[in-house]
């Protein structure tokens, strides 16, 4: 019994030495390739243009997927301005698709960074980057098709000139989940961040204070038109149920919303407004 285990250990070590070598020349011989891959990929993905200053291969933590992480990143927007900066994009994928034709990105986590979403006084927005196919299916062959995507530590910046409104806010970490390369999908989402400030027609609402929310939409990407078929929003302790339509038109953007208030009090629903809105009211007690 005793040989039979130290043969055992002797087979499992050696194992182990091949895969962990195996592991080693992969990484060595295709970490440049495979970043520049990803992002040739992505750019003919987009009409804009993403950029790269280095790329690092990661297969030992992921493994049997792998990861290859691009980082300080920048992505343009429509305009030629900057939808995203980020410290690090890592890409994961099946370990088996570096031999293939294509890889198959399945999944993103973008960290670090900002992202920038505008509207200008025409109506049109700044992150309409997608190239979707008009059938609404997914294109075969397409080495870039993401199905999660996830953010951590992201600076979220949204303006819309048309309906005077400016949001900030700190996204803590954020999921998404959907066929992003398709013109039609059901999104599921879920988010905790904390609004900085949102500037609605010169008014002051949220400031500091914490959100979260779990959301399905369908998203019909060609239309612009935004269906929120079950979203649970939780405000500070106020929790809502939000159904309706957001779509997006010339200009500006239309919005049909219905809130069902759920374990709220007049009391934590008031200290929601913005501070001249309570001015005018007088102390609440």
């Amino acid at each position: 019994m005793k040989k039979f285990f130290k043969r055992l250990a002797i087979i499992l070590l050696i194992l182990i030495g091949v895969v962990l070598l195996t592991t080693w020349i992969i990484t060595a011989l295709f970490e440049d390739q495979v970043g520049r891959r990803i992002v040739k990929e992505v750019n003919k993905s987009i009409r804009s243009e993403l950029s790269v200053e280095k790329f690092d291969l990661s297969i030992f933590s992921t493994f049997p997927n792998a990861a290859v992480n691009l980082r300080n990143v920048v992505l343009k927007d429509t305009k030629g301005g900057i939808l995203l900066e980020a410290g690090n994009i890592s890409c994961r994928f099946g370990l088996w698709s570096l031999f293939g034709s294509d890889i198959k990105v399945r999944s993103v986590v973008v960290s670090d960074g900002a992202l920038t979403l505008a509207t200008d006084e025409r109506g049109k927005v700044n992150y309409d980057i997608v190239q979707s196919s008009d059938s609404g299916e997914e294109e075969s062959g397409a080495g870039f098709s993401l199905e999660t995507a996830t953010l951590e530590n992201i600076e979220l910046i949204y303006s819309d000139q048309v309906a005077s409104q400016e949001v900030m806010a700190q996204v803590e970490e954020a999921h998404f989940s959907g066929k992003f390369s398709t013109g039609q999908f059901t999104l599921n989402s879920q988010a905790d961040l904390t609004v900085l400030f949102a500037d609605l027609n010169g008014a002051r609402f949220l400031a500091g204070k914490t959100m979260k929310y779990d959301a399905k939409l369908a998203v019909n990407s060609t239309k612009g038109i935004y269906t929120l078929e079950d979203v649970q929003l939780q405000v500070e302790t106020n929790r809502f149920d939000l159904k309706g339509v957001v779509e997006r038109r010339s200009p500006g953007t239309y919005y049909d919303l219905a809130f069902t208030g759920e374990e709220c009090t007049l009391e934590s629903m008031v200290q929601l407004l913005p501070d001249t809105y309570l001015e005018k009211m007088g102390t609440w007690t």
